[in-house]
This record gives C-alpha cells, structure tokens and sequence, in this order.
C-alpha cells in the first residue's frame, strides 16, 4: 500500500511537471561566435522593441569569460509566484553577456561599429548605440590596469577610455561614471562637462522620442471590461471582490485617475496622461547636473564649481544641490 503512494505520488508530480512543461514560454538564448553575427543580433534585439508597443528595451551589460563566445544573450525569465504560478519570459528584457577575453581590435571594432548605429537622426538607435559603452569600458580598464597589454596597445586603451567617455557624455547624457575615481578624467572630458552646464537641456528631438515612442497611452484602454465591472469601480473605487476580476483593477485605477485629472482641465483622460509624462520628462528637460555638482564637490574642482554657479544664477527653476 505504501509503495503504491509513493508511485502515485511520482506520477503525480511527472504529471505537474509535464503541464507546466507544456506551457511554459521558450526563452530566447543565442550566443555570436563572430562580430558580423553579433551586430546582426544586436541590431534585431533593437529592431523587435521598435516594432512592439513597448520601447523600453532592459539591457543588462555583463562579462564572460570566454574567447570562443563574443556575445551571449538571455532573455530573462522568471516563476511568477501567484495564482496560478506562472513562467514569464518578459519581452525586450534581455541578459548580455560580452566576452573580455578579446584583443584591444575587437573593443575598436565594437565601437566603430556603435559609433555608426548612433550617427542617425534615430534616437532611439543613438540611445542604444551608448548602452553597451559602460561595459566595454570597464573592460579595457580592467585590461589595462591588470597589465594584460603591451605598450602599444596600453596607450590605444587609454585613448578609448577617454573617447568612450566622451561619447557617454555627449551622446548618452549619461554622468553616473562621475560617482567612480577620476583617475580617467582627461582634459577633455573635463571640458565636455564644463559644455554640458553650459547646455544643461536634452535636445528636442529626445523629448519628441519620450512622447511619441516610450509613453504608452494603450494603459488606459478599458476595452473588453464589462459594464457592470466599470459601474461598480467607479462607485466603490475597487473590484476584486472575485478572481475573475482581479485583473482589471490596475487598469480602470489608471483610467480614472487620468479621467479625474483631465475633467480638471477640461481633456481627455489620454490627453491628462500625455501631459503628466512630458511635465515629468527628466527635470523638465534638465539633463542631470547635480552628479556633475557632485563630483565637482568632491574633489574641490574649483573650474567646475564656478561653472555650476553661473548655472544656478541663470536656471534658480533647477533644484541643485550642494551649492
């Protein structure tokens, strides 16, 4: 009798695993063992966003160990632990793994190449064209200060650092790498941040991209909910009294909390949503000058801290911090 439980125990469980099995969505893994294979791949990774609903593209930039593999890519994938359990493979959500067993050519190469993606009036490909820098410089200083390199190729590194940077700053926006040492902070590097408080804004083109790419009004569709639901919401402001239902509060919450703050106005629930997004664009606008009054205030840069007064007199609107 005891054997037999425990058989239809085992069949039991062989039954749960070949369901979820069967249900389960196939994540998406490649590996370019070649730098044509590798761009080809990046580029429809940016492709597949363009042509979904959803732009934001999620890019971990991690490191392999591994000559033979330039480039791995994991979509990543998750056990949602609710009712009932789920295996969810989220789209546009990937794991990039880039090899740091690579010669100095194939970093060169990898920018060039980056260098070209980005030199459009596509923001959304300049945007991307940045995303690995981060990555590829933190490889070659690794590179460079663990002494992997000759001569030649030690003074190349240190070049690319300093045009990654650069790169970073003027076409990404980006300041994080401030919060690091500034032991790789150039002359030039310096004068590109000085460039930057005296140009502290985003260009038009980047909020016209926000707006018409990334804010995604299809969160307030209501379509399909059936009245009685929609009644009840509005009435009690909830209606997840059965499971059945469950799935529609997040989307009648987001429909009239827009529809309350258009009637406000006198708009549209999709118009109160459009306009709260492009009053919430970073800093109005701003790109991020406090990281830059960080650094600066760290290391008593006093060039930089002149500068950034100026920019306080000029914009008292930017909330700076520090000065």
């Amino acid at each position: 009798m005891k054997m037999k439980k425990i058989i239809i125990t085992i069949c039991l469980a062989i039954f749960t695993f070949l369901l979820h099995s069967q249900t389960l969505p196939v994540q998406h893994r490649l590996n370019a063992t070649n730098e044509n294979e590798m761009y080809k791949i990046y580029e429809q990774l940016l492709d597949s966003a363009l042509t979904s609903k959803n732009t934001l593209i999620s890019f971990y930039f991690g490191s392999i160990e591994n000559p033979d593999t330039l480039m791995k890519i994991e979509q990543y994938c998750y056990w949602y632990r609710g009712y009932p359990e789920q295996y969810i493979c989220e789209q546009n959500r990937y794991s990039i793994s880039l090899s740091i067993s690579m010669p100095i050519a194939f970093y060169e190469n990898f920018l060039e190449y980056l260098k070209a993606l980005g030199n459009n009036d596509n923001i959304f490909n300049k945007y991307y064209s940045v995303y690995p820098l981060y990555r590829i410089k933190d490889i070659l200083i690794n590179q460079y200060e663990t002494n992997k390199l000759n001569k030649e190729d030690s003074l190349k590194a240190l070049k690319l650092i300093e045009e990654i940077t650069l790169r970073i700053i003027l076409d990404g926006y980006h300041y994080q790498f401030l919060y690091g040492s500034n032991k790789y902070i150039t002359e030039k590097i310096h004068q590109a941040l000085i460039e930057t408080i005296k140009h502290p804004f985003y260009p038009e083109s980047y909020l016209d991209f926000y707006m018409n790419k990334v804010v995604d009004t299809t969160c307030l569709d209501t379509m399909g909910i059936p009245n009685n639901v929609k009644i009840k919401y509005e009435k009690w402001g909830y209606v997840a009294d059965k499971e059945e239902n469950k799935k529609y509060d997040s989307r009648l919450s987001n429909f009239y909390y827009y529809k309350k703050l258009g009637d406000e106005f006198g708009i549209s629930p999709g118009q109160a949503f459009l306009k709260e997004k492009k009053e919430a664009f970073p800093e109005q606008g701003y790109l991020n000058i406090n990281i830059i009054a960080d650094y600066a205030i760290k290391y008593q840069d006093s060039e930089l801290i002149s500068k950034l007064k100026d920019f306080k007199m000029l914009h008292p609107d930017y909330p700076l911090k520090g000065l």
